[in-house]
């Protein structure tokens, strides 16, 4: 990226989590931030690409990437026990339907209702603004009152 002016992709369908997992694993970053509504991202997702699912933790462990996942969900369930990632979980029914994805200079927005749209955003500012929301959020940062 150039200058100030972000780079936009649009995403839709089946094809947006291809795009997605394909620009990380081209990436390598060395962490992600995720918020997400991930009983939504389960409905569209969870039977269908479980062999995608398993191969994407496998890059992940594989390259030592760090994941910190703040999930909202309806209830409290088992995580998966994958190395080099914290889970944070809001417990009630999610008042949103997507996610935000946060990894080296790029932002991902994906909306979840009836399929998946999602655009990502490639911007440096951006990117660490986000992460540092998700240090406050996720409380390694503190907010002085």
């Amino acid at each position: 990226q150039n200058g100030d002016k972000p780079i936009v992709k649009l995403y839709e369908g089946e094809n947006a989590l291809y795009h997605i997992i394909e620009d990380i694993q081209q990436t390598k970053p060395y962490e992600i931030f995720e918020f997400e509504n991930v009983d939504e991202f389960n409905r569209l997702y969870l039977q269908e690409q479980k062999q995608l699912f398993q191969e994407q933790y496998a890059f992940l462990e594989k390259h030592n990437i760090h994941r910190t996942l703040i999930f909202a969900r309806e209830q409290k369930t088992a995580q998966f026990d994958l190395k080099n990632q914290e889970v944070f979980t809001i417990v009630g029914v999610p008042s949103f339907f997507g996610a935000i994805t946060v990894y080296a200079n790029k932002v991902v927005l994906s909306a979840y209702r009836g399929k998946q749209v999602s655009v990502l955003i490639e911007s440096e500012v951006i990117a660490d603004m986000m992460k540092e929301f998700f240090l406050v959020a996720t409380q390694k940062k503190r907010i002085e009152t």
